[in-house]
């Protein structure tokens, strides 16, 4: 499945529902939802409620973990009719209940500016204390690289390393399938 549109707005909105059908057969019935700010040339895909982003609840084996995922797309050229899609930011976290931050944060930014330039564009963070010779440091004070990641990487660790229960026997290779499309839209 290619992810195109004549738009946009249309190309985004068939990966959210790509998205949408992927997750509501391996981990949540919430839906992602696909917008345009007025004036934007970029597309938000996240769970929303209410006009804001909000996180979805996933009930993992070391009890409540809030999944974010907000991914930020825009429009490459397909062919002289259609548009297809580019990463140009994402952000998927998991918060533990009762906690501040995030113990995971997956991030990507196509294009950082000023100090950010220097940093890995693809990376995990999180508030874990790494040592590093003979001092601690947080995981949160570097840009750990990580290459593409893709949502349903995520949801693979949700199901398989924190216990969240599949929604479906074959979550393994619907998670599969849905990657490849995915890896379309990577950068």
């Amino acid at each position: 499945m290619s992810i195109t549109g004549r738009s946009l707005r249309e190309a985004s909105s068939t990966y959210a529902d790509h998205l949408n059908r992927m997750l509501n057969l391996t981990l949540t019935h919430r839906r992602l939802i696909s917008y345009i700010e007025r004036g934007d040339d970029v597309s938000t895909i996240q769970f929303r409620q209410a006009g804001r982003a909000v996180p979805v609840q996933l009930n993992s084996q070391f009890g409540p973990v809030h999944l974010e995922i907000t991914l930020r797309c825009v429009a490459i050229s397909a062919d002289r009719r259609q548009v297809g899609l580019r990463a140009a930011w994402y952000r998927y976290t998991l918060l533990p209940e009762g906690q501040h931050e995030p113990m995971f944060r997956w991030e990507y930014v196509s294009a950082p500016d000023g100090e950010d330039a220097f940093w890995a564009r693809h990376h995990l963070q999180g508030p874990a204390p790494i040592n590093v010779g003979s001092q601690y440091v947080s995981l949160n004070d570097l840009h750990v690289p990580t290459g593409p990641v893709a949502i349903e990487e995520v949801v693979r660790f949700c199901i398989n390393d924190l216990g969240v229960a599949p929604l479906a026997d074959d979550w393994h290779t619907l998670l599969i399938e849905s990657a490849e499309v995915s890896r379309q839209i990577a950068h």
